[in-house]
């Protein structure tokens, strides 16, 4: 998510409907890499307890493993 400058209530939703489609399809949403403007956004807004959040792409590619 590093080049993401700004996200609207519909990116959310967005976003937790994919988390949802994975979570039971035994897959995994995690975000990366989000710059600290769009991060106040995420915290504020509470999704930072919906979502895996990694600081860069290679932690979130541990998640996996």
């Amino acid at each position: 998510m590093r080049r993401v400058r700004y996200i609207s209530s519909f990116g959310f939703r967005a976003l937790l409907i994919a988390s949802r489609f994975l979570l039971e399809n035994n897959g995994k949403l995690v975000l990366c890499e989000i710059p600290a403007e769009v991060m106040k956004v995420v915290e504020l807004g509470g999704f930072s307890e919906a979502f895996t959040i990694c600081f860069t792409r290679d932690d979130g590619m541990r998640t996996f493993r």
